[in-house]
């Protein structure tokens, strides 16, 4: 299904947040179908060695570049970050799509933000939530929703740092590794 969103494509790079030069500013950009190996390969790491995701599926990168054009099609964002020292390598990107079907959530969104090991705690998970905002909300964003695994401590701190409140704890929803776990949603209003 189509949404009304249509935001504007935006270039540009957020600063990265205070006190966070470490890393020198990536660029910032839609994603295209040439990233979708990197995004794949980062992707692929999350889900194999984390329960940040319930998932075991591995994404192709056919799957990648499918969702990349499904996304920029129904005007939702699909953003990279590129190393500024080497613009073809990709240290994370950030997604949304609509929280459920149906006309009624269209300006209710979920998003997913997934960073290489090394670009983790720099600020760059910062400028890739802010960018993300922008673009949902330049498209009639009216809410944010994040779906976090209760075993993903640093994810819970990073919502809650950029302004996500918990509103839901779903209790034994996903299953991985054998075990049952939460799914804490968090919210932020745009």
């Amino acid at each position: 299904m189509t949404s009304p969103m249509r935001p504007p494509s935006r270039q540009g790079t957020p600063a990265l947040a205070p006190g966070r030069a470490d890393l020198a500013a990536p660029r910032l950009r839609d994603a295209s179908a040439s990233d979708a190996e990197q995004v794949a390969r980062i992707w692929n790491r999350m889900i194999q060695q984390t329960l940040a995701t319930f998932t075991s599926t591995l994404k192709t990168p056919a799957l990648v570049r499918d969702l990349m054009a499904a996304r920029h099609a129904d005007g939702h964002g699909f953003i990279v970050a590129a190393d500024p020292t080497s613009p073809a390598a990709i240290l994370g990107f950030a997604t949304y799509g609509q929280f459920r079907g149906g006309v009624g959530y269209a300006r209710t969104l979920e998003h997913s933000v997934v960073l290489d090991e090394g670009a983790q705690g720099k600020g760059l998970g910062r400028a890739l939530m802010q960018r993300l905002e922008d673009h949902a909300r330049a498209g009639g964003g009216h809410s944010m929703m994040a779906g976090v695994s209760a075993e993903n401590p640093s994810g819970l701190r990073f919502h809650a740092a950029v302004g996500y409140a918990e509103v839901a704890r779903l209790r034994d929803v996903g299953f991985k590794r054998g075990r049952y776990l939460d799914l804490v949603l968090m919210q932020k209003m745009l």
